[in-house]
């Protein structure tokens, strides 16, 4: 299964178009904006028109050989990095090894389903074995293209999970000096938690969420979701595609996110009951858990929700008849890149 198409951010396509067909396209990009709104999938989209034979005024042709490898994420010198669970039982160079297999197995997964929540609960991340591989392929001649891409998503666990600027450090002197013509395109939702050195050295190109008809309408079309119900969790995404899938019910479960949801919700009315919430994990309230900060947030999606958004509408959140897949708008109003100060910004 190929990816999904890139919704939205016309304004930010069209930016980097017009720096692509001048020559001027920074060597390394940093794409920030709010979780789930599809940082990775436009750094895969700016991979595939570097990539790509036949380049229209809109992007990516989509029809070429290297377009096809880049949907497919096959294309030899397009390189997803992305954070992963540590695998146990490795150490050293087995550690290395071990790291590399995981990720081939990670991207075979989302070659199955390119559609994937935004949110986890377990503890992930961007670790130095990662960035040594990085490194030994960034050494290698590209196998097709002019030049190897290096997407890195999440970039901002390059440090946490070291217990030590290891990792980051490790990127930073790829980025100081990068081989050949290689690129690198960074995402993060949270940039301030990277290495200064690391922000002076890309270009930052911020995105926005997107509107909530636009996420609804890409709820139906592509995962067969119920309206009413893609607009309850587009309400509640803030304009993610990302979260509003972790809103969706994963078979007969809920889903991560309205778990999450839930969960909150109950620590609220015990607090307002005057009640200890006895069936709190401890964790939850941990600062080294990475569950804190989603509570937090949980939390801030109940005092904001309306009645009606407590509860999923309906038990049956798919379809219930056929509908005829609508265009749909991708940006809030017509609008332009806006380039300022070397960075680019996604208009609101």
């Amino acid at each position: 299964m190929s990816l999904h198409p890139l919704v939205g951010h016309e304004d930010v396509r069209q930016t980097i178009l017009g720096a692509v067909a001048r020559e001027s396209l920074p060597a390394a990009l940093l794409v920030h904006g709010p979780k789930g709104v599809g940082k990775q999938r436009l750094a895969l989209w700016i991979g595939q028109l570097l990539m790509c034979d036949s380049p229209t005024s809109s992007g990516p042709c989509d029809r070429c050989g290297p377009c096809k490898m880049g949907l497919n994420l096959e294309h030899p010198d397009l390189n997803w990095y992305f954070p992963l669970l540590r695998p146990k039982g490795a150490s050293g160079e087995r550690l290395v090894g071990a790291l590399e297999d995981a990720r081939m197995d990670a991207l075979a997964d989302r070659r199955a389903e390119p559609l994937q929540s935004s949110h986890f609960d377990e503890l992930r991340g961007l670790y130095l074995g990662m960035v040594r591989n990085l490194r030994r392929r960034a050494t290698m001649r590209p196998a097709m293209a002019e030049g190897q891409i290096f997407i890195i998503g999440n970039a901002e666990l390059l440090v946490p999970q070291e217990s030590s600027p290891e990792a980051a450090n490790a990127l930073l002197k790829l980025l100081e000096e990068p081989p050949g013509a290689a690129r690198f395109i960074l995402t993060t939702s949270e940039p301030g938690r990277l290495l200064t050195t690391i922000r002076s050295r890309t270009v930052p190109v911020h995105i926005a969420g997107l509107p909530e008809e636009t996420v609804a309408s890409f709820l139906v079309d592509a995962r067969g979701v119920d309206h009413q119900v893609a607009l309850w969790a587009a309400r509640l995404s803030q304009g993610s595609i990302g979260r509003a899938l972790g809103f969706l019910p994963d078979r007969d479960d809920l889903g991560s996110l309205e778990a999450l949801r839930r969960k909150a919700y109950a620590l609220i009315a015990a607090a307002m009951a005057g009640e200890k919430p006895r069936a709190v994990e401890s964790s939850w309230t941990s600062s080294a858990s990475p569950r804190s900060g989603c509570v937090i947030w949980g939390l801030s999606l109940l005092v904001r929700a309306t009645p009606s958004s407590i509860t999923m509408p309906g038990k049956n959140w798919r379809k219930s008849s056929p509908r005829q897949a609508s265009s749909h708008p991708t940006s809030r109003t017509p609008s332009r890149g806006l380039k300022r100060r070397g960075s680019w910004h996604s208009a609101t």
